[in-house]
This record gives C-alpha cells, structure tokens and sequence, in this order.
C-alpha cells in the first residue's frame, strides 16, 4: 500500500539591477493510505529540497544556497451518513470529522531571494494544506493540528451537492517563525474558517467564506475575512456571478461577471471589478471568444487601476487555446 511520486520544478527568475537566477526544487514524497468507504487515515513524509544559482547578490550573501526540509503529518478522517428529506425531496446528509496533524520543523531560509513565495491566506480550503506559502521559496514550518468539521446533503435522485457547512480551526503547539515579511507569529490557534455552499437550483450556486477571530485585539475587527457570492450557469453556457470581499481594513470589493453565448462557436464574455474602500472601478474586461471542439481565440479589452490615485491602463489582449 506504499505510494511514492516525486515532483521537480526548475524555474529561471530574471530581473533586471536585482538578485536573479536559477531555482530547482525536488519534493520526494511517501504515503502509505488506508482509505475505506467510512473514512482515510494517511501518514505522508516528504522531503523539501531546493538549490539556487543567483547573480547580483549582496556582498556577504551566498550565491548558492540551498535546503533541506523535511515534513510529515497524518491525515484522520471519519465519514457519517444518513437519510434525510430536504427540501420536499429525498437526500443523503454526511458528518465529516477530520484531524490533520503537521511537522515541519524550522531551517532558516533568509539567504534566499522570495521570487514566488507569497502568504497564501486563510479560508477553509487552506486549512488542511502542508505549507502556508505559494511558490518554492519558503516552506513555513509547523508543529499544528487542524481540526475540521464539514456536511453535505446530497439529493437522492440526481446526487448533486445542494448544501455544504464546513468549520475549522488550527492550533498551533509552536510559534511559526518562517516569515516572508511580518514578525513570527507566536498565537496559539488560528480565526475560525468557515464555508457554505448551497444550491437551491441545478442552475443556481450561492456561496460564504467566513474568517472569525474571536482573539482579534481590541478595537479591531473580529470579521477578518468575508467573501459571499452568487452564481447562475445553465445548460447553454449562459453564466452570470455576482459577488462582495471584504478582508480587515484592506479591501472591500464587488465582482459582477457573466458569459453570453451568441451561438455555438461565439461568446460574449465580461467582468467588472468595483472598490467599494476607493469608490472606483479597480478593473474592468469586455471581450469575443470563437472557438471549435479542439482550439479557441478570444480578443478583449482590459482596464486596470492598480493604484486609487493613478490613471487607469487599458490593455488589448489575444489569447490562442489549443486542446
């Protein structure tokens, strides 16, 4: 029952007047699954290595560091189910509890540039993941367990989700000192994360993603995270979303997009970015895509202001898809 994979990932990073230079990461990984209809328990060991070649460093800074990083956690999962009627119709509900327990102890990375690496964020998506970081440039140590809890209704006769609760949380048994920017983070559990799906219509998707710190310090806002959003896609690929964010005192966004066909091979396409914070169309895309079974071409016209008080850029782009 043993499974090993290895990945590998060789990156050039070129900038001018900076550090730049070649990256090559290998993560050989062995897991070793016991997975059964009720559940999964899976321990996993993995071993993150990574070389650099760099130019342009700074005098004292090593133009070839490299890592040796290794993890492991293991992974518990129950699943319950039962019958139940919702919404005048036979259904399926599941219980899910699941546990994931993470180490991965701490190596300096500092004397390595941040090419890819940002912070990836906390939803419940996130929550069960092996490293708190994009890209390959650092890997966050860890010693936490993840505790979650999520349920699904499926309807009898078509097996389609029609709603999801899910709700977790982190605690964390050490201070997690791999930083790309902020100081260590020393608190010894993480917000609340939370998500529901629900869908009252095969058509029709409504959704929340919710980050709740009841330790928020005071004065601030214990809704860290919102994001709720609608959406609607029928059968003849006419799709239309609308959606808020809304994170601490950083952004307050609303999103409306949607997809027209005109007929089987043309598509109208559009998107519609709008800062509520700055009162301003942060970006906005209108756009034709034609395409067959195995190839597609779209042209549309993009604008984007990257800063409140800079003018907008706009931006023609053409996109050849071949499948």
């Amino acid at each position: 029952g043993l499974e090993f994979w290895l990945d590998a990932d060789y990156n050039y990073f070129y900038k001018e007047d900076a550090v730049h230079g070649q990256r090559l990461t290998l993560q050989p990984t062995l897991s070793w699954p016991l997975r059964e209809s009720y559940g999964h328990l899976i321990p996993t060991a993995r071993l993150h290595a990574s070389k650099y070649l760099l130019e342009q460093t700074v005098a004292g800074d090593p133009d070839d560091p490299s890592h040796l990083i290794p993890s492991f956690d293991l992974d518990a999962k129950l699943i319950f189910e039962r019958s139940i009627q919702w919404l005048g119709q036979s259904g399926t509900q599941t219980l899910e509890p699941r546990l994931k327990y993470l180490y991965t102890p701490y190596v300096d990375q500092s004397d390595t540039p941040v090419f890819d690496s940002s912070d990836l964020g906390f939803q419940y998506a996130y929550l069960f993941r092996n490293n708190r970081f994009t890209g390959g440039d650092r890997i966050g140590d860890a010693n936490q367990l993840t505790v979650g809890l999520s349920s699904s209704t499926y309807a009898f006769d078509s097996g389609l989700e029609t709603l999801n609760l899910s709700l977790g949380q982190i605690f964390y048994f050490a201070d997690q000192r791999v930083q790309i920017d902020d100081e260590p983070e020393d608190q010894s559990r993480s917000p609340y994360a939370a998500e529901i799906t629900a869908r009252p219509h095969r058509f029709i998707t409504a959704n929340a993603s919710l980050e709740w710190d009841p330790n928020a310090s005071p004065g601030t806002e214990q809704w860290r995270r919102r994001v709720f959003g609608l959406g609607y896609r029928d059968d003849a690929g006419r799709a239309l979303s609308a959606s808020y964010r809304s994170s601490d005192d950083t952004y307050e966004t609303t999103r409306f997009a949607f997809s027209a066909p005109l007929n089987p091979q043309l598509e109208l396409v559009g998107d519609w970015l709008y800062s509520l914070k700055d009162k301003q169309t942060s970006e906005s895309m209108l756009g034709l895509s034609y395409g067959q079974c195995c190839w597609r071409v779209s042209a549309s016209a993009r604008q984007i202001k990257r800063y409140p008080d800079e003018n907008p850029e706009l931006a023609w782009i053409l996109e050849l898809e071949l499948r």
